[in-house]
């Protein structure tokens, strides 16, 4: 009589076991559809558009161009200058594009790093300068 009791418990317990089984065999494989739904951003659509509208195309080119002056307190130093300082660095800071992004050009870099030595805020860059 003992075995049957044992056999009988047995088969009970087997019986809940089973439905906690799929509910939870069920709740991960929810879980990984929810997951795998969720998608990153690699390069954000502001950063995409640096290219256009950055620090380098815009205001560099047109302070350049037409205000010597203010280009030269903007940087610390002239465009004859930059450009020797680019040639000399440009081997040392050039990084390859990738096929998820381009990369940062290095006259981009040496601005900014310029630019950051010349006023030591870099957070507020990260916004008008588009990094």
């Amino acid at each position: 009589m003992k075995t049957f009791s044992i056999t009988v418990s047995a088969y009970y317990l087997h019986r809940q076991r089973t439905p906690c089984l799929a509910i939870v065999l069920l709740s991960r494989a929810k879980r990984r559809r929810r997951v795998a739904k969720i998608k990153r951003i690699w390069v954000r659509q502001w950063i995409r558009n640096r290219e256009h509208s950055g620090i380098d195309n815009n205001l560099l080119q047109e302070l350049r161009v037409g205000d010597e002056v203010f280009y030269k307190n903007f940087l610390r130093m002239s465009a004859a200058d930059f450009d020797y300082l680019l040639a000399k660095v440009t081997p040392f800071i050039a990084r390859k594009d990738t096929h998820m992004r381009q990369a940062i050009t290095p006259t981009e870099r040496l601005t900014l790093t310029l630019r950051y030595l010349a006023t030591d805020a870099i957070s507020e860059r990260q916004f008008r300068g588009f990094i």
